[in-house]
């Protein structure tokens, strides 16, 4: 548990705290503002549907429903939620899926056709009504005589086959091949139910080629693409931001294997058609539909007429959309699946757009899709009340400075990675997936991951086992060991480190730093350290440790709450140190030591199961004093560190103890923990809420609602644990006494090596 060690630990611990230790090679420079790029959006969904969206992509790629996807999740006025997963390709050799890989979209293609012609009509006089509903016969000729209209072509209603003969697309021009498959699409009279058919959007984009007298690639660009910035296009060819499909065996040379389809389209008509077709043959990236979604949405891509024309229902069909979505959307809803792994969902009464792009048939055709898709739009329509909007973030982490770098610091370098689930760049992006995905191109090699207390996903309780992550050994450093052993280090260059530190002196995440980095020293590797937000800020309060209370946690003379980030923490155990080494930290650009997490523009990313929000962090440093003895701090219910009490506590007794507290809520209340100690067993105390952080303290809180439980609850209170908490003997005594000592005397003495290791 973060900051309480067992009974016979701390003597133990304190003998290694002696050890080794680095001089900091801080660079100071920051990254120039003009090379960063844009701020990518922070996550704004739900906690748990973030985590539950991330595991139902891990298990869709382990199962090899798809090697990899891209999702984003929107409102009209932004991204809420954008991520990759997996792989963007697999053969002939790994890459990693990014953000800004391009899809063949397949079918996705049809609604931006439909999205064309409604454009398109919108720009000529005739009402748009009287448009859809004449016949196609002046540009259509192969389709005369059957009163077949643009709204029929719109809606799968026109009376077509299903496809074509891919033989009827083998020769001659591009024209010919065209105005062939047109003349056998014919098969029963318009009108009537929607029937699904390829055949029906070919005929649509021939139309418009027709009637603008330009190729539909050249006419999407113009009148669609690049009026909404878009990067889509037609026929991207084979680059590596593309991903490939499945294999072709028609495409293939003479005695040669059959090849992966790559940057070209994967549909046969469309490619026979030269890649350019109404109903198949677009590739853009999920950006690019999360903007088209936004515009729509917003009433930015059609004007208001033509975007309620579009929404009109014909059965199960729109306007080039599907308008029966289900999956916990409103009726309202309307988007389109492709047959490589792509979809969209727009829903414009939930102000609401789901993106999922997916290489599904790569590289054998046998991915599937469908149950993932399902999955996602429920997980996210559930969630709908609880999205929250974009909002601008004005702090760049140190991983998105490294990210923003091109990882230059580690390429070509054997990598330790310690890290947990918090360690994310402000997109959401996981250190460890950052990383990874570096190791997969080639850029640097992922040699091993080490795990703080709570493991790689920040959930776990107790001491934890190694393992493997994605083939890479993981070494847990809260279990059989506290600190690298040397064999972990053989053969890397430099650790990586990325922990959501919370700026508490007994926080384990600052001493496994520590231990870190007296490994790293002796074993004369070097370590990176990516800054973060201090949650706390920057003020200091104590008291300060004295050296006979040294253990694990209580890893070095600080005050309860030191002040510093991680990298300034960093720097200051290293300019302590006897041992030098080399240290480097990449710092922060936005932050400023006054802000709190909320002035960030950052999502909390809980570090421990028991600080689900910023909040509680803000607590934490003087609930934590207590929780040594046989009090509750709410471990296992919904509020850790927000709650203390205990069966035998007198609530009201204990309220009035205490008095006020500034910026601090107090009221009477009971809990029924679902840990120890009291494990359901009902308990009453008192209800935490901090309502001005600026003028909270959380030590001196903690350090008086000691002195109040002394005064009330003496005889009941077990404090022979609450010295090591607190770490000096003076303020010890004088809270068991029912007092509240001053610390300012100790502090002024450590002053001076806060303010030398401040960078901010």
């Amino acid at each position: 548990m973060e900051g309480v060690e067992s009974a016979g630990e701390a003597a133990g611990e304190a003998a290694g705290e002696a050890g080794h230790g680095l001089e900091a090679a801080q660079s100071a420079d920051e990254v120039p503002g003009e090379v960063l790029a844009p701020l990518a959006p922070a996550p704004r969904l739900p906690w748990a549907v973030e985590q539950a969206i991330d595991q139902r992509l891990a298990q869709a790629i382990e199962r090899g429903e798809v090697p990899g996807a891209v999702v984003a999740v929107g409102r009209a006025d932004g991204i809420v939620f954008r991520r990759a997963y997996g792989l963007r390709q697999v053969e002939p050799t790994p890459a990693p899926m990014t953000e800004e890989t391009r899809f063949d979209l397949a079918s996705v293609t049809k609604p931006l056709t439909a999205l064309l012609a409604l454009r398109w009509l919108d720009r000529h006089e005739r009402p748009l009504d009287e448009a859809l509903d004449a016949p196609v016969d002046d540009q259509l000729p192969e389709l005369a005589g059957r009163r077949i209209t643009l709204r029929h072509l719109l809606t799968h209603r026109a009376g077509l086959r299903r496809a074509n003969p891919l033989r009827e697309l083998e020769e001659g021009s591009r024209a010919e091949r065209l105005s062939r498959a047109l003349a056998g699409a014919p098969e029963r009279l318009p009108g009537g139910a929607p029937r699904y058919g390829d055949l029906h959007f070919i005929a649509l984009g021939a139309w418009l080629e027709r009637a603008s007298g330009e190729r539909l690639d050249a006419l999407m660009r113009r009148e669609l693409f690049e009026p909404l910035g878009l990067s889509a296009d037609f026929n991207p060819g084979p680059r590596d931001d593309v991903a490939p499909t499945e294999r072709a065996p028609r495409r293939a040379a003479p005695g040669a294997p059959p090849p992966i389809i790559h940057g070209e389209v994967d549909d046969p008509r469309a490619w026979r058609l030269e890649g350019v077709a109404g109903h198949a043959g677009v590739f853009a990236t999920v950006d690019d539909l999360a903007r088209l979604a936004e515009a729509l949405l917003g009433g930015a891509a059609l004007r208001a007429e033509a975007h309620g024309a579009m929404r009109a229902r014909f059965g199960s069909r729109c306007l080039g959309w599907d308008c029966a979505i289900g999956d916990g959307f409103s009726e309202q809803a309307y988007g389109h699946t492709g047959y490589t792994g792509t979809s969209i969902v727009i829903d414009p009464a939930q102000d609401l757009y789901v993106v999922l792009l997916t290489s599904r048939v790569h590289p054998d055709g046998q991915g599937r899709v469908g149950a993932l898709r399902r999955d996602l739009s429920r997980l996210v329509s559930g969630a709908v009340g609880s999205i929250a909007p974009p909002r601008p973030r004005v702090v760049r982490l140190g991983v998105d400075v490294l990210r923003d770098e091109g990882l230059d610091r580690l390429r070509g370098k054997r990598v330790a990675l310690l890290t947990h689930d918090a360690g994310r760049a402000s997109d959401g992006l996981p250190t460890s997936e950052l990383l990874w995905r570096a190791h997969v191109s080639g850029q640097l090699v992922l040699a091993r991951l080490f795990a703080p207390e709570h493991g790689l996903a920040s959930q776990a309780e107790g001491a934890l086992q190694d393992g493997v992550w994605r083939g890479v050994p993981v070494t847990s450093l809260f279990g059989r060991v506290r600190s690298p052993p040397p064999e972990t280090l053989r053969g890397v260059d430099v650790v990586v480190v990325d922990l959501q530190d919370v700026g508490a002196r007994f926080f384990t995440y600052a001493s496994t730093l520590h231990a870190t980095l007296r490994a790293a020293a002796e074993a004369g590797v070097a370590v990176l350290v990516l800054d973060r937000p201090n949650p706390l800020g920057s003020e200091l309060e104590g008291p300060m440790l004295e050296p006979a209370h040294r253990s694990f946690v209580n890893h070095h003379p600080l005050p309860v709450r030191h002040g510093l980030t991680l990298g300034e923490l960093a720097g200051l155990l290293a300019s302590s140190a006897p041992r030098a080494s080399e240290l480097d930290v990449v710092w922060m650009q936005g932050w400023r030591p006054t802000m709190r997490w909320g002035d960030t523009g950052l999502r909390w990313t809980p570090p421990s199961p028991n600080l689900p929000r910023p909040e509680t962090a803000l607590l934490y440093p003087g609930v934590a004093l207590v929780e040594g003895t046989n009090l509750s701090v709410g471990r296992g219910t919904e509020t850790p560190f927000e709650v203390v009490g205990a069966p035998w506590i007198d609530a009201a007794s204990l309220r009035a103890a205490l008095g006020d507290v500034e910026g601090l809520e107090v009221a009477e209340t009971t809990f029924v923990p679902r840990a120890r100690p009291y494990r359901g067993e009902p308990c009453r105390g008192l209800a935490l809420r901090v309502d001005d952080p600026a003028r909270f303290r959380p030590v001196r809180f903690g350090l008086a609602l000691a002195a109040a439980l002394a005064r009330t609850h003496g005889s009941r209170w077990e404090t022979a644990r609450l010295g090591r908490m607190i770490g000096h003997d003076e303020t010890t005594r004088a809270v068991l006494a029912g007092e509240v000592a001053s610390t300012s005397e100790a502090l002024e003495a450590f002053h001076a090596q806060w303010a030398s290791a401040r960078r901010y």
